[in-house]
C-alpha cells in the first residue's frame, strides 16, 4: 500500500530532483521552485499534496515530447510555504532553501542572497553560473525600485511624445480612439439593458456605472437615431425607454466594431 505524502518525502525528493531557479533582474531577483521526474503521476500526486498544504499554484508541465515532467511553484507566497515545509527535513539543499526563505522575508539583501548562492555553486551543491547582483537592499525595496523605474521610463516616453509634433498627434488620436471606444461600449450596455425590458433612466443606471446626466445624453442620442423609443405617460412620470428593431441590429454592428 502506498504511503501518504509528507513534507519529509517532498524534502527528500527536492534534495535529489529539485531546484531553486534564480534570475537576477535590475532591482530584484525572480525565483521559482521546480521538481523534475519522468513519471508525471508522481508530480501530480505531489501537486495535490501541496494544494492541501495551502499552495495555490503548483503546476505540472510535460516537456521533451512527454519524456520529462516538471512541477513548478512560481508565486513568492507559495515558494515560502513550500520552503518552510521542507527546511526541517532538507540535507543537501538546506542552505539554499534557508537563504531563499530569508530573502523572501526581507531579512537579507539581494547582494547577500547572490553571495550565498554563489558559495553553494562553488561548493558543488548547486549547478549554474555565478550570479552578479548590485542590490544592496531587500526584496520589497527592489520591487519598489522596479516600479519607480518603470514609472520614470513612462514619464520620459510621454514627455518625448508630448514635445514632438508627431507625438502630440499620436496622443491626440489615442485619446480620441479611447473616447470613441468608451462611448460605443456605453451605448451597447444601455441598449442591452433596455432590450430585456423597458426601463427608466434611473433603472438603467443601477447596472451601468455612469452619471444620470451622462445616461440621459446617451439615451437622447439613441432615440434620435431611432435605436430606442421614449415613452412618458405624464409630466411627473419617469420616461421609459425601449429598444427598437434597428437598435437590436445596431448591437450586432457594435459587437463587430469592438472586436476589430
Amino acid at each position: 500500500m502506498t504511503e501518504p505524502l509528507s513534507w519529509e518525502w517532498v524534502a527528500a525528493f527536492f534534495d535529489g530532483e529539485g531546484a531553486i531557479s534564480v534570475q537576477v533582474r535590475a532591482y530584484s531577483i525572480d525565483l521559482n521552485i521546480s521538481f523534475t521526474q519522468k513519471d508525471r503521476a508522481v508530480l501530480d500526486e505531489m501537486s495535490s499534496f501541496l494544494e492541501v498544504k495551502g499552495v495555490s499554484r503548483a503546476r505540472v508541465y510535460t516537456e521533451n515530447k512527454g519524456s520529462i515532467s516538471r512541477l513548478i511553484v512560481s508565486s513568492n507566497a507559495d515558494i515560502q510555504r513550500v520552503l518552510e515545509g521542507m527546511i526541517p527535513f532538507l540535507r543537501v539543499k538546506r542552505n539554499q532553501a534557508v537563504v531563499t526563505a530569508g530573502y523572501l522575508r526581507d531579512e537579507i539583501s539581494g547582494n547577500e542572497y547572490a553571495r550565498t548562492i554563489n558559495m553553494e555553486i562553488l561548493a558543488g551543491r548547486r549547478r549554474g553560473n555565478i550570479l552578479s547582483a548590485n542590490q544592496p537592499w531587500p526584496r520589497s525595496r527592489g520591487i519598489l525600485e522596479t516600479r519607480l523605474a518603470s514609472m520614470s521610463q513612462a514619464r520620459r516616453t510621454y514627455r518625448l511624445l508630448a514635445t514632438s509634433t508627431s507625438g502630440k498627434e499620436r496622443l491626440r488620436r489615442s485619446a480620441v480612439e479611447r473616447n470613441v471606444s468608451t462611448g460605443l461600449r456605453t451605448k451597447r450596455k444601455v441598449l442591452l439593458s433596455i432590450s430585456e425590458q423597458p426601463r427608466s433612466t434611473r433603472e438603467i443606471g443601477q447596472s451601468i456605472p455612469r452619471s444620470y446626466g451622462h445616461l440621459q445624453r446617451v439615451l437622447r442620442s439613441l432615440t434620435a437615431a431611432s435605436l430606442a423609443t421614449r415613452d412618458q405617460r405624464s409630466v411627473t412620470a419617469p420616461a421609459i425607454y425601449q429598444i427598437t428593431e434597428v437598435g437590436r441590429r445596431y448591437i450586432l454592428e457594435l459587437d463587430a466594431k469592438l472586436r476589430n
